[in-house]
């Protein structure tokens, strides 16, 4: 990030452009861009409060699987909570990365870019934090809160009272099209896709069955694998070699 500041500035106005209100009071101290990358099922070990993901480029499936109730107690391989998918070519989504998730098997070539907060964050110099303020970053404070926007997983018990510190009733995820983002029009809130398969004991959440039950397809099929993929994950990249990518996404 040091070497191309560039880079780093692109994509963070990328975002913070296209923040939507219920997400305005999101913040970031990392960036991961992933290149035909199809993920494994796994836990992101060291995470503060909720991630960004999209994916761009010309590529059909490599939808996101979550499964928003995971504590990280679970067996990854017989997980017993709900799994939601989301299309990250037509949205931008916030999820919790230390919940279990994967990508699906996907065809043609696809960039994923994450946006999120490291576990120690507050450990940062104040050297490092300013720099990246100037690279119009929204670094989080010391002390800052991780459950202001999404709530913490709950479980094989699935969501009852879901709150924030301030009592506030909170998602487990959210997500927003993309067009509507670009087009600076007010971007609804999307459904994510409910997975239903032998190991789903939980309910989607209340606030969002309705408008699941009218816009959300089910699947009658437990969750597939993905392939065994090898990660090409570049934090920064030579400006000529992103010119196609960096020009369509920017505003």
């Amino acid at each position: 990030s040091k070497r191309y500041p560039e880079f780093v500035q692109l994509l963070s106005k990328w975002l913070v452009d296209r923040l939507p209100p219920e997400a305005k009071s999101f913040k970031f101290t990392s960036l991961n861009v992933n290149k035909d990358y199809a993920a494994r099922i796994h836990r992101d070990g060291n995470n503060f409060g909720p991630s960004m993901i999209s994916a761009f480029g010309r590529f059909s499936g490599g939808e996101l699987c979550y499964y928003p109730e995971d504590a990280g107690k679970d067996d990854l391989n017989n997980l017993k909570v709900q799994q939601v998918k989301f299309d990250l070519s037509k949205n931008l989504a916030m999820f919790n990365g230390n919940s279990a998730h994967s990508v699906d098997d996907f065809e043609g070539n696809r960039f994923s870019v994450v946006w999120f907060t490291l576990g120690c964050h507050a450990k940062m110099k104040d050297e490092d934090r300013k720099t990246m303020a100037s690279w119009g970053m929204p670094v989080p404070s010391p002390d800052e809160d991780p459950y202001t926007i999404l709530r913490a997983p709950q479980g094989k018990r699935g969501p009852s009272t879901p709150s924030s510190s301030s009592g506030k009733t909170l998602p487990a995820s959210l997500s927003w099209s993309k067009a509507k983002l670009n087009s600076g029009q007010p971007a609804k809130l999307q459904p994510a896709t409910i997975v239903v398969s032998k190991t789903a004991a939980a309910k989607p959440e209340k606030s969002q069955e309705a408008d699941v039950k009218k816009s959300a397809k089910v699947a009658k099929t437990a969750p597939k694998k993905t392939t065994d993929k090898k990660p090409v994950i570049k934090t920064a990249m030579k400006q000529e070699a992103f010119g196609k990518f960096a020009a369509k996404t920017k505003s």
